[in-house]
């Protein structure tokens, strides 16, 4: 059985959106390989707020969601998905969240607590202009979807460890 280790680096978080880097940990002899952007919902500092706050920083296992909800559904029919799409990348037991997903998306408005990924990203500092966008979502998506999904159809497992802007220098 294979083991699957990626992480998530949370880098900017204007108080609407977070970004951050995804990448696959090193291991034995293979370089790190850098999966793009992700874009969350903000931290809160006070009790979560449907829709707009991110998870906690933590290590989740990755499964795949295999529920027919509206958004498979929706997946499956979509015209860039549905050749390769069977079930949701699903994170295993965030507390105080259901159905966190990683998927399609560009800016906070998708993400209801879930990790949009993206080959591109603006910075998200409001006080510049910017609204905290990824870009180029469908293309990041369905690279990782297309290299990590076979491997948990087969039964090997994958973790995603979430880290906070402040463990930047942290190993």
């Amino acid at each position: 059985m294979k083991i699957f280790n990626f992480q998530l680096q949370r880098f900017s978080d204007d108080g609407f959106s977070t970004l951050g880097l995804v990448h696959e940990c090193f291991v034995a002899g293979i370089r790190p390989k850098f999966w793009g952007y992700a874009l969350e919902d903000e931290r809160q500092t006070g009790p979560k707020v449907k829709g707009n706050t991110r998870i906690p920083a933590k290590t989740y296992e990755i499964l795949l969601m295999k529920a027919l909800t509206p958004l498979t559904i929706k997946y499956r029919a979509d015209p860039r998905f549905k050749s390769f799409f069977k079930w949701h990348i699903w994170l295993k037991d965030v507390e105080g969240f259901s159905g966190v997903y990683m998927h399609v998306g560009n800016d906070d408005g998708d993400t209801d607590a879930c990790i949009l990924m993206g080959d591109q990203a603006n910075n998200n500092l409001k006080a510049m202009g910017n609204d905290g966008r990824i870009l180029e979502s469908a293309n990041c998506y369905t690279r990782f979807y297309q290299y990590l999904c076979p491997e948990l159809d087969r039964g090997d497992k994958a973790f995603i460890r979430v880290r906070d802007e402040n463990d930047l220098l942290l190993p």
